[in-house]
């Protein structure tokens, strides 16, 4: 599949990069359209490309004796698995797409050659992990600091601050996968939602309903330092 040059040099990753250590990298990178459903990355097996996300959605999973888990959300300008591809090592998630995807991919040695030789590029790298780090500790902290219910609450809230003159809400996802999300198993989700009906929120299959959204502000509670909206 062609790209734009102009799309990639947009890229956060490569805006700062000079025109030969751009070309160097993209020598050998290819642009694909994935679908749904696509296993990307495995976790703890090795992983020699780094997929660069223009278009879709993925997310994170992780699976330990029976038990798994949704981590986060991939989505546009996502780099993955960063983390690993810099050091060298096995990923410790899987990234599964979520439904069509374009994805520019680029040979883990090109971009660790490029890291060594060029500080623009590494720089970059560094703001990316480093925006990656903040992520994951808010994350942590609404993991730790809030119940179920306050983080299903927040949830809402954030869906529905994007669209504030809307009172109806589409679920994006299926009630498993937002569990999964959430930090939650389905039937706690379920107890959340009903928690949740004297905050003015009403459930309808995939339709949530948000019938007092000040009442559903004041117990979400958001925060500058847990929720990446309010900073």
């Amino acid at each position: 599949m062609e790209y734009e040059l102009a799309e990639i040099r947009a890229h956060a990753l490569f805006k700062d990069l000079g025109d030969q250590s751009l070309q160097r990298v993209l020598s050998n990178a290819v642009m694909s359209l994935f679908p749904r459903h696509s296993t990307l990355v495995t976790e703890g097996q090795r992983c020699d490309l780094l997929y660069m996300l223009f278009e879709g959605t993925a997310t994170s999973t992780s699976v330990h004796r029976g038990r798994a888990t949704t981590l986060f959300l991939l989505k546009p300008g996502a780099a993955f698995p960063l983390s690993s591809i810099v050091r060298n090592e096995v990923p410790l998630s899987t990234i599964v797409t979520q439904g069509p995807c374009r994805i520019l991919m680029l040979p883990a040695e090109g971009v660790r050659a490029l890291l060594s030789a060029d500080n623009a590029f590494c720089l970059a790298v560094l703001n990316a992990m480093a925006r990656t780090s903040r992520d994951k500790t808010r994350e942590i902290k609404n993991l730790k600091l809030r119940s179920s219910a306050e983080r299903l609450a927040n949830w809402i809230h954030e869906m529905h601050r994007k669209t504030p003159k809307r009172r109806r809400l589409d679920l994006p996802m299926d009630k498993k996968t937002l569990a999964l999300r959430l930090g939650m198993t389905p039937e706690n989700l379920a107890r959340g939602f009903a928690h949740l009906r004297a905050y003015g929120v009403r459930v309808e299959g995939r339709t949530i309903w948000i019938e007092d959204p000040g009442a559903l502000a004041r117990y979400a509670d958001p925060s500058p330092l847990i929720d990446e909206s309010q900073a």
